[in-house]
């Protein structure tokens, strides 16, 4: 006999196997405990120009990590949560490893194995003339446990000679 079984949820699972037949029970009689484990996921958010001016394209790297036990599948990335000012324009994927879902969301169409790790950059034009930071936030998760992991970072929006002059500092 083959049994073959699904899990919901992280913990122990033990399997009583008993054989017999009719209303006889035999003596011998199996059980086996399993000990089931969710996937660890570790996502970093890198920006590769911290220092940008309004009009700039700005790019973040983003590295998702198994850093579990498990090998894990249905691997995703969301980036909707970024400051006013970002404007995400296109992404760039070498290893043709993510696939765009729309609604800033991309999913990894690998298994994502213990120890590896995989890369996609995303890019954003600057469309403020406000200075200061702007937040970019991401999240991982997958489709064998509804916990995510996040990473933010932040972009300085410095003064661009071309767009400002020194009367702009006197208005209100």
């Amino acid at each position: 006999i083959i049994v073959k079984f699904a899990t919901s949820a992280v913990g122990f699972l033990t399997n009583n196997v008993t054989s017999g037949f009719g209303n006889i029970t035999l003596s011998n009689s199996t059980n086996k405990t399993e000990t089931l484990a969710k996937p660890k996921l570790d996502v970093q958010k890198i920006t590769n120009d911290e220092v940008v001016h309004p009009g700039d394209e700005v790019s973040f790297d983003i590295i998702v990590r198994n850093v579990g036990k498990y090998d894990c599948t249905g691997v995703y990335i969301v980036d909707n949560q970024y400051s006013k000012g970002l404007v995400y324009d296109y992404f760039v994927d070498p290893t043709n490893s993510w696939n765009y879902k729309g609604d800033m969301r991309w999913d990894y169409n690998k298994v994502l194995k213990v120890g590896e790790q995989s890369r996609i950059t995303l890019f954003f034009i600057v469309k403020t003339n406000k200075v200061g930071l702007l937040n970019n936030t991401v999240f991982v998760g997958n489709n064998q446990t509804n916990e995510t992991e996040y990473s933010t970072n932040h972009t300085n929006v410095t003064k661009n000679n071309d767009t400002f002059n020194d009367t702009d500092k006197n208005k209100t």
